[in-house]
């Protein structure tokens, strides 16, 4: 007699049809699942101060505050990767300024860790500064006159003296923020 008939003889030929291949296919997937959610005991942190922070703006804008911008970075990943880091290793652009909005306000940038670009196996676990604050300006030109100044007679040797000056040209041409050179 046999002992599966109807729907079971079905569920049989289901189930034990290419046994050997669904249950390679099923350690493979187990195996997968373990691998992308186990985290390893291997993760390391560090600190990357001093990384820069390069804002693309328009030829007719400058950051008024004009210093250079840093973070500092919390990293993880692979001791063997985070022991090669430096700043250098890291890379931000960010783009503060957007079609033609007024420049009179600070802008505030929040830095995410997609702003970065990383070495592969490093993944940025914070960013301090979270925000940073730029003043952006526009840049003018404006002449101005050279004007003399001397800082004494008296210094000058015995016997001498100054009878006339001449500056040539007499005027520069100073470019910068507008807040500056107005």
């Amino acid at each position: 007699m046999n002992r599966f008939s109807g729907w079971t003889a079905s569920l049989k030929r289901v189930i034990f049809r290419d046994a050997g291949r669904k249950a390679m296919a099923l350690l493979l997937a187990v195996i997968l699942y373990g691998s992308v959610t186990y985290k390893s005991k291997d993760l390391y942190s560090r600190v990357i101060p001093g990384v820069n922070v390069d804002l693309v703006l328009p030829p007719d804008v400058v950051n008024a505050q004009g210093s250079v911008l840093n973070v500092q970075l919390k990293v993880s990943g692979a001791e063997r990767v985070l022991s090669r880091l430096s700043p250098e290793s890291f890379d931000c652009k960010i783009e503060p300024v957007t079609g033609n909005a007024p420049l009179d306000q600070p802008r505030v940038v929040e830095l995410t860790p997609d702003h970065f670009r990383k070495p592969f196996g490093v993944t940025i676990e914070g960013i301090t500064p979270a925000q940073i604050s730029l003043q952006l300006d526009r840049v003018i030109t404006r002449n101005l006159p050279i004007r003399q100044v001397f800082d004494s007679e008296d210094r000058l040797p015995a016997g001498y003296v100054i009878s006339g000056v001449a500056v040539r040209p007499g005027e520069v041409a100073v470019t910068g923020p507008a807040r500056v050179v107005q």
